[in-house]
């Protein structure tokens, strides 16, 4: 049986088109009696990496669905500690719950104590679960935004010194500012802040892009006419943010990360395009506000359906290159060391999809998961609850192995 798949009724289509052997998950919009007599099943959908337990090491965060018909789905995350004794292996992973259908988690300390804090963005939910660590474990709580969010980020956006909360809904931008705690008082938000957008927002960033010294927001605007949208921080009112200064960006833009690519201390932004040839828009600031981004370049590469974009020194030459995510497999785009801001073509390692099952990426990330010192690819894929690890070849800086699963023991930490 083949059938389209509709993974989250607001999700701008995770795939335009996903074809699915075996069985269909016809999410939304669905009839419940039609999704009953769909078998259920659970699927990762993001991942997230670092060093959650401070030993040195880079730990593993999957968030996890259960599908059993028409949403909401309840949804969880799974930690993957490392095992310090033995590279490349990770403990059997504990579980703690979230809100339904988690799509987006995030890793950072929230609350200041030192230890990494998990932030997951719950679609159908309407909500942001945070789940605080507590020597080693995790208490969680659940936050009411003002609709579907798509996508989380954190930064301190109004300048005192807390991490607040950015995130991408359904045409619209919210702000969670942090309160300051009282006493030994749990952390909280203001009441979310709404800015409203002409298309749905698939990924958002916090930057500098103007050089004030104040965060401002770079967002993904999908659709066929994409975007990207700046809204610049006002000079004048900490964490309050401007109208949305609109880019050209290609087709389908889904994914964005900001950066200053070609180090002349103003940050760019590369946006991946959710469309068959894979393409990567680099947007590099030559420009004055509000046409600080007057021309982009379009690079083109096998890794169709780009799912994430990453901007790091992935090779280690000192010079930040574009990680790349999707369908087809990962790669990078290496900056051309003779070309500052100019990136050479990218070499795609493919990814093996299940015969049965969503045979596509669901979520990417990078960390070092075997202390070589060189970034490897952690990758989710919707028909295996069991991560693919791309570990680079320091031997062949920017290029991947072969993947394979991450090796879980099955005894906790």
């Amino acid at each position: 049986m083949k059938a389209v798949i509709l993974v989250g009724g607001t999700r701008l289509m995770k795939h335009v088109a996903l074809v699915v052997s075996a069985f269909c998950i016809l999410i939304a919009p669905v009839s419940v009696s039609r999704a009953q007599d769909i078998p259920a099943f659970s699927m990762d959908t993001a991942v997230a990496t670092g060093d959650l337990d401070g030993d040195g090491y880079t730990d593993v965060v999957v968030a996890r669905t259960y599908i059993d018909g028409a949403p909401p789905h309840p949804g969880k995350v799974i930690v993957f500690y490392r095992d310090p004794t033995a590279p490349r292996t990770f403990f059997r992973g504990e579980e703690y719950r979230t809100g339904n259908d988690p799509w987006a988690v995030i890793l950072h300390d929230l609350d200041g104590d030192g230890r990494t804090d998990i932030i997951v963005a719950n679609q159908t939910s309407n909500s942001v679960t945070v789940l605080l660590q507590r020597e080693q474990a995790f208490r969680g709580r659940n936050i009411p935004l003002n609709g579907s969010p798509n996508a989380v980020a954190v930064g301190d956006l109004n300048g005192d010194g807390r991490p607040d909360l950015a995130v991408a809904m359904n045409r619209a931008v919210q702000i969670m500012l942090q309160v300051p705690p009282a006493d030994d008082s749990p952390i909280s938000f203001r009441r979310p802040k709404t800015y409203p957008l002409d298309r749905v927002a698939t990924a958002i960033v916090p930057c500098d892009l103007d050089g004030d010294g104040r965060l401002d927001l770079a967002v993904a605007g999908g659709g066929e006419s994409g975007r990207v949208m700046v809204l610049l921080q006002d000079p004048f009112s900490p964490g309050i943010f401007g109208e949305p200064i609109k880019f050209k960006a290609g087709k389908v833009p889904y994914s964005i990360d900001a950066g200053d690519i070609d180090a002349d201390g103003k940050p760019d932004i590369a946006v991946g395009l959710y469309v068959l040839e894979g393409e990567v828009v680099v947007l590099r600031q030559a420009g004055v506000w509000p046409r600080a981004f007057p021309k982009s370049t379009v690079y083109r590469n096998k890794t169709k359906f780009l799912w994430w974009v990453h901007i790091e020194d992935v090779d280690q030459d000192s010079l930040l290159d574009i990680a790349v995510a999707g369908d087809a497999g990962v790669g990078i785009l290496r900056q051309d060391p003779s070309r500052r801001g100019k990136f050479l073509p990218s070499h795609l390692t493919g990814i093996p999809l299940p015969d049965e099952g969503p045979s596509f990426i669901t979520g990417a990330s990078l960390g070092d998961l075997n202390d070589d010192g060189f970034p490897d690819f952690i990758v989710l894929v919707g028909g295996s609850l069991t991560p693919y690890v791309f570990y680079q070849d320091p031997k062949k800086p920017g290029r991947f192995r072969k993947p394979q699963y991450i090796r879980v023991l099955d005894y906790g930490k």
